[in-house]
């Protein structure tokens, strides 16, 4: 599924309207055609639905829903609009002219708004739509309060209004909706920031945009398990060790040996050939022990982390390898500083991770003129090393600022970490919304630059292997987090003194209520 801003989603109507001959007035009568569907499925034709609308082609849509539900049967429909007939776009015009001929009660006053709410059952939200730009305030402000506070199920068309189609950022007060209805794509804001909350379940509405027209537009693509089945490396049933990867790890001390482990058992159990970890003296045996499976390098150190002779190592040892990794648990030295300026220098696939990152601040050439594969994978106090940007400033446009760094460095894949992950070059875009909270914990962002090392080991494709690693080391938590769920209803369930019979329907509950994928 696409994801655009709303810029590219203005484009894409203005498209549809000259392209395939499609009147703007039959636009909104498709995108109302849509939410009536969901209203269809839910309702009877007694349902007592209040329709909000504004002044522009967001209240045009809410006035052809209206419409559209009066002529097939609804007898309960009612309108409220703070805005005149003279302040309306043209098409939300037509459809308000439409509904007036058709008898539908249409109210203005603020006063009349909390009586509307209490004698309603269904909310439809049609105040703003994508084109939101500034805070609301004054008497729109009053009507989306009404809203919430009257705690009536509520429909948001487009975007819940009050949210930034493109940040997610709430402007001043916003509809807290239990539904919102996208047309053709989601929109950025409604998977970033507080959009992600207000919008309730998301839906998306065909209205007729072809999809060849929006792939040639700037968009990214929502990960699915589907699409991540199409990115993930084949594996042959003719093939040896060398076939799936070389792959030399640079990373660990003293203090953060468990960074280098994690990540080198998620890249083994993701698929990687050959494994070998460079590591400080200090910590060789202690990961022979733990990591049968790897080759190990052991380089000078000094207080448990690199020292300066570990780079004259490197160099004789850095081989013909397929990738290498580096920065796991390796701590932020001098010594650190000039193995990372080094591999950069290589014209082997590297992938930058944890305190190899910080060392990047002062490389950032090194990065633009490197020609091989470069895969980083920043949150976002790492990401601003890499940008000159604040945290605050990356958190609040996080779509903005990783396009602007895919279009200064065209050999970077970025994996921006965060509740929301985007996994970007300046040509493609992949969005990954799966995950829980359980992820936040130290040593997860091992575990993935390890799953993106093993996929990328056996594929060779930088964008494909970040963007499976990320979902699948997500869907991973979730599947872990349903098991967990699972025990402990069981195990809560089995401790009761109920009879027999209760339990075995219990257990038949539990299963139910929390599948699981083995």
């Amino acid at each position: 599924m696409y994801i655009v801003d709303s810029k590219t989603m203005h484009r894409l109507d203005e498209q549809l309207i000259k392209q395939q001959r499609v009147s703007s007035l039959d636009l909104m009568k498709r995108a109302a055609s849509g939410v009536k569907d969901y209203i269809d499925e839910h309702h009877t034709k007694l349902v007592r639905i209040l329709i909000v609308c504004g002044v522009g082609n967001n209240g045009g849509d809410g006035f052809a829903l209206a419409s559209l539900l009066k002529e097939d049967g609804y007898v309960n429909v009612t309108l409220f609009t703070l805005a005149n007939e003279n302040q309306l776009t043209s098409d939300a015009r037509f459809y308000a002219l439409r509904c007036a001929q058709l008898n539908i009660p249409c109210f203005h006053q603020l006063h009349e708004l909390e009586g509307l709410l209490k004698n309603s059952e269904q909310c439809v939200d049609a105040l703003f739509g994508t084109g939101l730009s500034r805070g609301i305030h004054g008497d729109y402000a009053q009507v989306i309060h009404q809203i919430n506070a009257s705690k009536l199920p509520c429909i948001s068309i487009d975007m819940p209004s009050g949210i930034h189609s493109d940040t997610g950022a709430c402007m001043g007060c916003a509809i807290h909706a239990d539904v919102t209805i996208s047309f053709a794509c989601y929109k950025q804001g409604q998977l970033l920031g507080e959009g992600r909350r207000y919008c309730g379940h998301l839906k998306i509405v065909d209205i007729g945009i072809p999809h060849e027209m929006i792939a040639k537009e700037e968009h990214a693509i929502l990960l699915t398990e589907d699409k991540t089945r199409q990115l993930l490396p084949k594996r042959f049933e003719q093939s040896h060790k060398g076939s799936y990867g070389k792959v030399l790890a640079i990373g660990g001390s003293r203090s953060m040996h468990g960074a280098i482990t994690l990540c080198a058992k998620a890249m083994l159990r993701s698929g990687v050939g050959t494994l070998t970890l460079f590591v400080p003296k200090s910590i060789g045996m202690l990961l022979a022990m733990k990591l049968e499976e790897c080759m190990l390098i052991e380089a000078d150190d000094e207080n448990g982390m690199f020292a300066q002779g570990a780079l004259s190592l490197l160099k004789e040892k850095i081989g013909d390898y397929d990738l290498i990794v580096i920065g796991n648990g390796m701590g932020r030295t001098k010594a650190s500083e000039a193995l990372v300026a080094y591999v950069l220098q290589q014209d082997t696939p590297c992938i930058l991770d944890a305190d190899a990152l910080w060392s990047c601040a002062k490389y950032r050439e090194l990065i633009k003129r490197r020609q091989a594969p470069l895969i980083v994978t920043p949150h976002p106090k790492e990401f601003s090393y890499l940008t000159s940007k604040s945290t605050a400033e990356i958190k609040a446009d996080p779509f903005k600022a990783v396009r602007e760094f895919t279009s200064c460095y065209p050999n970077v894949t970025l994996v921006y970490k965060d509740y929301v992950s985007i996994i970007a070059t300046d040509k493609k875009c992949y969005v990954n919304c799966i995950g829980n909270n359980a992820l936040a914990k130290g040593g997860s962002g091992d575990v993935l630059c390890g799953i993106i090392s093993g996929l990328y080991a056996q594929s060779k494709q930088a964008i494909e292997a970040a963007g499976a690693g990320v979902y699948v080391h997500a869907k991973c938590a979730d599947e872990l987090l349903q098991v967990k769920m699972q025990t402990v209803f069981y195990q809560v369930i089995s401790s009761l003194p109920y009879p027999r019979y209760i339990k075995l329907y219990a257990n038949a509950y539990t299963l139910y209520m929390f599948p699981t994928n083995h």
